[in-house]
């Protein structure tokens, strides 16, 4: 029970670090593509 409890944590964790990072990602693509749109 505690490896899965601390697996689940660990889950919440980077998947909120993802939702984080994908933002950064989408906002550093999308003026990406606008730059090379030029």
């Amino acid at each position: 029970m505690n490896k899965t409890a601390k697996v689940s944590v660990f889950e919440l964790q980077t998947k909120n670090i993802d939702k984080k990072m994908h933002r950064k990602q989408t906002y550093v693509h999308s003026h990406l593509h606008f730059f090379f749109n030029y």
